[in-house]
């Protein structure tokens, strides 16, 4: 198991991986949302930019040169990071990849001098997943992004720099 940020020429991969995980594992979201995430929010063009810019990070999991997860999250704004996506395949759901995706992203978030991060939770069921890592419930929001309900979450991770 190797987790570790995007190269550029996987981003093809990623996109296809990306693509199937939103439309298997997020039908929560309505289908015109989905089409929005997969079809113009998360475009080669956006995470080639991305990645060159370096203002959004792009983490991999892979077994044996396959990708098996991802996590998209933001750098620090004053000391606060966010988780904007999170998915492991299915058959490879229970193996802690997503806990390990999340273990690099808060490693990385306090290298840069991050204090928390943040993540939006759209199913309940999910929230204990969050909960054996360390994050709390802050606060229900209804009708929250995309028309959804939503839990938002967050972890400390470091005393404030600030």
């Amino acid at each position: 198991m190797e987790i570790r940020e995007i190269k550029t020429k996987e981003i093809d991969s990623f996109l296809e991986f990306f693509k199937k995980s939103i439309n298997n594992q997020f039908t929560e979201y309505s289908k015109k949302s989905r089409d929005f995430f997969v079809k113009k929010e998360w475009t080669k063009e956006r995470i080639k930019n991305a990645i060159k810019g370096n203002y959004i990070i792009f983490l991999l999991a892979f077994e044996k040169e396959k990708i098996v997860g991802y996590l998209i999250g933001g750098h620090h704004f004053g000391g606060i990071t966010s988780v904007m996506w999170i998915a492991v395949d299915d058959n490879y759901q229970g193996r802690g990849i997503g806990s390990k995706l999340m273990n690099k992203y808060i490693s990385l978030s306090k290298k840069e001098g991050a204090h928390k991060v943040v993540l939006t939770v759209t199913i309940r069921d999910n929230i204990g997943f969050y909960e054996r890592l360390g994050f709390k419930v802050q606060s229900f929001s209804k009708k929250d992004y995309f028309g959804l309900d939503s839990y938002i979450m967050y972890k400390d991770i470091q005393k404030p720099k600030w």
